[in-house]
């Protein structure tokens, strides 16, 4: 009889082991994120936006690639130690030369989106419209500082699809998340960053991170994101040398 109560307990916690391993590696992929994210980049979002450093752009744009690319590189040494996950497994594959022109695309989508919000935003009371212009609104002072800019667009870029899309919706999925509200947490996460912005930047955050999780979930290329990403991101700050 004790033999048997024996071969039954040892049974039980057999069969619970792999049960209790998954909880555990969920709980380390959860530590990870988190990890990642306090460190990378909620440091950011508290303190270091050129309105609250006193730096002027060029200062910024400076401190800000000297800060990202190290970042970049760490993102892809963790992502490389993700075994038995290879670099494909979170979108990052050799950049193609028809990347470059579906990037395109993917950037002339992004206005299209924000050009319906904008339509939309005209049916609001001019209280509302008002309200969506506070905020801080990046602004180049010189053309000269153009070059500048393209490599700080890259990093940012980089940097973010990286992190919000690649590695975050990749873990989320081993996690066992649905792949729509992984989206939908990961745009959270990436719309507070551009709380600084106001509402009309959390607002064009929401909209992109929406756009840009959704591709990634179908396409499964960092490079299409973080190029689209890039050429908004510059697009922007050279449409305000001339406005």
């Amino acid at each position: 009889m004790l033999w048997k109560k024996i071969k039954g307990l040892k049974k039980s916690l057999l069969h619970q082991a792999p049960a209790y391993a998954e909880s555990k590696q969920s709980a380390k992929i959860l530590f990870e994120i988190t990890l990642v994210f306090i460190t990378f980049f909620l440091p950011g979002f508290l303190y270091s936006y050129p309105e609250t450093t006193g730096f002027n752009t060029t200062a910024y744009m400076l401190q800000f690639v000297s800060i990202a690319l190290p970042q970049i590189l760490f993102m892809g040494y963790l992502i490389w130690l993700q075994k038995p996950l290879k670099f494909i497994d979170f979108g990052i594959k050799k950049l193609r030369a028809v990347d470059i022109p579906l990037a395109l695309l993917i950037y002339l989508g992004i206005f299209a989106l924000l050009l319906a919000a904008a339509l939309l935003v005209q049916l609001l009371p001019r209280s509302g419209r008002l309200a969506l212009e506070s905020g801080f609104r990046w602004r180049l002072t010189s053309w000269s500082q153009l070059p500048l800019a393209l490599i700080f667009s890259l990093a940012t870029g980089y940097r973010e699809e990286l992190f919000f899309r690649a590695y975050l919706l990749t873990r989320f999925s081993q996690l066992g998340v649905n792949p729509y509200f992984g989206v939908l947490a990961g745009t959270l996460l990436f719309s507070l960053g551009h709380l600084y912005q106001g509402p009309a930047g959390l607002t064009v955050a929401f909209i992109q991170g929406i756009y840009f999780g959704m591709i990634f979930l179908h396409k499964k290329n960092i490079h299409l994101l973080a190029l689209a990403h890039t050429l908004y991101n510059l697009t922007i700050l050279s449409i305000t040398l001339v406005i």
